[in-house]
């Protein structure tokens, strides 16, 4: 989240950065219109998207941001529902997540990736043909490396239709441009190897557990049953 001190700032650099283009971004978790200049969010604003069409070939395009999706969460599940609902009646060609579509920060591993994965399924059934593209946000982690079964799906850093062009957000931000946080993604990346590690461990020893309580079960409490 930008601190207020900053919003000027970070407003005056994104605008500057798209020029005479519109620029489509999340990350502030508010919705602002600033000369040319669109901040949008969809998890703290009532599930609020962006319809956009393309001037020249006439697609449709919904444009959500700052999903956050994640597991075992109560809005989580409020807001796939109410997405879908939107994308049924909408019917886009296209859909833009803006960034920190997924919070890995908070789930980083296949598990937790669950509840997105399956949303992405429900709207493979809305329509065959619906692509969607996932701007890489701050909080999302190595996301393509859980995207590979879907074929309509892509990840980049920046997009551009025409004169528009969609982005996270978070390059304009002063705290995250400085300090500590402007290397997390190394961070990461030296840490990934000590978490697949740990998920490796743990699995095992549930499995080890799992095969002790059958064991038990059937040749020991199953035999006083």
């Amino acid at each position: 989240m930008v601190l207020s001190q900053d919003l000027n700032l970070f407003l005056k650099d994104a605008s500057t950065y798209a020029k005479d283009n519109k620029l489509f971004i999340g990350h502030l978790h508010t919705e602002i219109y600033y000369e040319n200049v669109f901040v949008i969010d969809t998890f703290q604003n009532n599930y609020s998207y962006i319809e956009y069409k393309d001037s020249v070939t006439n697609e449709k395009y919904l444009i959500f941001a700052d999903c956050h999706f994640y597991v075992n969460d109560n809005k989580t599940d409020l807001m796939q529902k109410e997405l879908l609902t939107i994308v049924k009646k909408k019917k886009p060609n296209k859909i833009i997540f803006l960034g920190d579509t997924v919070d890995l920060l908070k789930a980083k591993n296949l598990t937790n990736m669950f509840s997105f994965t399956y949303f992405l399924e429900q709207l493979k059934d809305i329509t065959k043909h619906l692509q969607i593209i996932i701007i890489k946000g701050n909080h999302d982690w190595r996301i393509e490396e859980y995207l590979y079964p879907f074929k309509n799906v892509f990840t980049c850093a920046k997009y551009r239709v025409n004169n528009s062009i969609f982005m996270h957000g978070h390059q304009f931000d002063p705290q995250w441009n400085s300090g500590v946080l402007k290397y997390w993604k190394y961070f990461g990346d030296l840490l990934d190897p000590i978490n697949k590690t740990a998920e490796y461990v743990y699995n095992a020893l549930l499995g080890v557990y799992n095969k002790a309580k059958g064991w038990l079960y059937t040749n020991i409490l199953g035999r006083k049953i």
